[in-house]
């Protein structure tokens, strides 16, 4: 999968998701839109993630979303 952002809020990790998605679209259409909380020691932080893509795929979105001005970042599966 990608991630394409950790926000202090769920809203804004869904917009990031949504932002993301029209940028890159093709590449994130076999991706399921996720919003994973993390308790952390300064609160809880709201990762903006696509699962359900292989490496390739995961590769090819970065890059795509790289090309419009988007971060992002491979992660690996959660198990």
């Amino acid at each position: 999968g990608v991630q394409v952002g950790a926000f202090n809020s769920q809203k804004a990790s869904q917009q990031a998701l949504t932002a993301a998605g029209k940028k890159a679209g093709r590449h994130l259409a076999a991706a399921r839109a996720v919003v994973s909380p993390l308790k952390t020691s300064k609160g809880t932080v709201y990762r903006a993630r696509f699962v359900g893509l292989d490496e390739q795929g995961a590769r090819s979105a970065c890059a795509a979303l790289a090309k419009a001005g988007r971060q992002c970042a491979p992660i690996a599966p959660q198990s």
